[in-house]
């Protein structure tokens, strides 16, 4: 084997000074860069969240001018981004510190700009809420705060999406063929979640419609009380005994729903036994308490009133009784209603006839 020559001999030798041994790794120079890039890493942790709020008083400050009345939380939202910036350029600032070889340096650089990415995502992610409450508060935004609730979550649900799709993209990764692969994964999924689009669909038609909204004393098929949470999925009912109950959208779109919110009054109809010892008694009762009927504040004078004697009973003429109260709330309609009740009772007192119950006569014969 032939000898190398001289000039072989010099880049042999300078190419091994070049690459660094583990005794030259942990010389001085190298602990210092260290000690350098963990404490410059350190204090951009220790600060993310001054310069976050630094950063952010200027959109607090442009936020209380255009909206005075409103509480955009901004600021709130663009804390998060910002302080995983700030980790960010703390991870970049230490790579440059230390004596890395290029291709990590490389490396670094594409991990930089991928937390750009992430960065720029998470921003309109946080965004979107504060954004749709700003509108829905200046009178902007014309849809319920349920539809716009979905609407909110199906934009964060597309900006997600992107986001994955532009990192996956930026390492590298075919979009198009990942994306065909997708679409076919996709056609599975759709067949086994038919359930879960109905029910996306379904809340969509009943916001539209707006069936109800939250805090709404409803009544279906299938349960009756206060509406909690309306989701893309799923409806929460809480019960009169505080319990909940969670329905499919679906099924309360194809269901009768009676939204006890939207009465503009609510009906009283009775049909009361009265007896009395003369056709005059009962003629007097029946206008008496028609005349307190109308004379009631509650009572909806515009809408139909009858206090009329209906029909024969056991024992007793029967009263007919009709009309409506502007009270739309059902503890203080329940007040009014006790409250006439007693009224009623008074007056058939007043004029000496009473409520009739049925009543049986039973002829015993000595045998």
């Amino acid at each position: 084997m032939e000898e190398p020559s001289q000039a072989e001999q010099i880049l042999i030798t300078e190419g091994a000074d070049d690459l660094p041994s583990e005794a030259s790794f942990f010389n001085a120079q190298n602990m210092i860069r260290i000690a350098l890039a963990l404490v410059a890493l350190t204090v951009i942790i220790l600060v993310r969240n001054f310069v976050a709020r630094a950063l952010t008083k200027p959109i607090r400050v442009l936020t209380k001018k255009f909206f005075p009345d409103h509480d955009t939380h901004f600021e709130e939202a663009l804390k998060g981004p910002i302080s995983f910036l700030c980790i960010a350029g703390g991870i970049y600032l230490a790579g440059n510190i230390l004596l890395i070889p290029d291709e990590f340096k490389v490396l670094l650089v594409q991990l930089m700009q991928s937390f750009l990415n992430v960065m720029v995502f998470w921003v309109l992610f946080q965004s979107v809420q504060p954004v749709s409450e700003v509108l829905q508060k200046t009178g902007t935004g014309q849809f319920s705060d349920e539809i716009r609730q979905v609407v909110v979550d199906l934009i964060k649900i597309a900006i997600v999406c992107v986001g994955i799709l532009t990192l996956l993209q930026a390492w590298g990764v075919n979009v198009a063929a990942f994306l065909a692969g997708l679409g076919l994964v996709g056609m599975a999924v759709a067949l086994a979640a038919q359930d879960t689009m109905k029910n996306l669909f379904a809340s969509v038609a009943m916001f539209a419609d707006k069936s109800f909204k939250k805090d709404d004393w409803i009544l279906t098929p299938e349960v009756e009380g206060f509406v909690e949470t309306v989701s893309l999925r799923t409806t929460t009912i809480r019960n009169f005994d505080t319990s909940t109950v969670v329905i499919p959208n679906a099924n309360l779109a194809n269901g009768t729903i009676i939204n006890f919110n939207n009465c503009l009054q609510r009906r009283i109809t009775w049909t009361l036994p009265i007896t009395a010892t003369s056709n005059e008694r009962f003629v007097s009762v029946a206008e008496k308490l028609e005349k307190y009927v109308h004379a009631h504040p509650k009572v909806d004078k515009k809408g139909t009133i009858i206090v009329n004697l209906d029909e024969f009973g056991e024992a007793c003429i029967k009263l007919f009784v009709y009309f409506m109260v502007n009270e739309t709330a059902w503890l203080p309609f329940m007040e009014i209603k006790q409250q006439i009740l007693l009224d009623f009772l008074r007056i058939v007192e007043e004029e000496k006839c009473a409520f009739g119950v049925p009543t049986r006569f039973v002829r015993v014969h000595n045998v």
